[in-house]
């Protein structure tokens, strides 16, 4: 019977553990174990080693709900939008996975300030990184003065799951128009999506 030194078994296993972290592109990586016995008699092992992607969640591209309902009251429509409601566009963001390049239908436009925020979902998810947009009128009690760089929020927006209620921080401010937009992505349709900025946008 082989005996292996707890030595070279722990070498093997941080050997794996190190290749299997330097592959993001992978569902699975394989990974060749050797262990020396205590007569030097060695042993070769294959282990696959699933991996799990989460840079999507933790970027803000976790499940958007299908319909994004009607503007926050008290939203200023836009008076003049490079992009009219009912116009055709083509999406340059990826908010989400199969957004980019996707044709959209503009469903309203309005003047705001938008934030792109952090934060820690209310359902225990992971936290939230640059999770793009939130407005103005989605923070609770924000005052009249567009926030700053790292100033906390409480958003009651609810886009996704665990958001409305979560507290964050701002990491990005724009003074711009923002779009609610319809448009198909991975035979889903998404209605009144929000939000798209205007330099997120391309006439067709």
């Amino acid at each position: 019977m082989r005996r292996f030194t707890k030595a070279s078994i722990a070498i093997a296993a941080t050997a794996a553990l190190a290749l299997s972290a330097c592959s993001d592109d992978k569902d699975e990586e394989e990974v060749v174990v050797t262990t020396t016995a205590e007569n030097g008699a060695t042993d070769t092992t294959v282990v696959e080693i699933e991996e799990h992607d989460d840079h999507d969640d933790h970027h803000g591209h976790g499940a958007h709900k299908t319909d994004g309902g009607e503007a926050p009251a008290g939203m200023k429509e836009a008076e003049n939008p490079r992009f009219k409601v009912g116009e055709k566009v083509r999406i340059d963001a990826e908010h989400m996975p199969g957004m980019e390049d996707a044709i959209g239908t503009v469903t309203g436009a309005y003047t705001t300030t938008v934030y792109e925020v952090n934060y820690d979902p209310t359902d225990g998810s992971p936290r939230v990184e640059d999770h793009k947009w939130v407005v103005q009128e989605e923070l609770q009690d924000p005052g009249a003065e567009p926030l700053q760089d790292g100033d906390p929020i409480v958003i009651e927006a609810d886009h996704m799951d665990g958001m409305k209620g979560a507290k964050g921080t701002v990491e990005d401010v724009e003074q711009t128009t923002v779009y609610m937009v319809d448009f198909d992505a991975n035979g889903k349709h998404f209605k009144n999506h929000k939000w798209v900025t205007e330099d997120e946008l391309e006439k067709l």
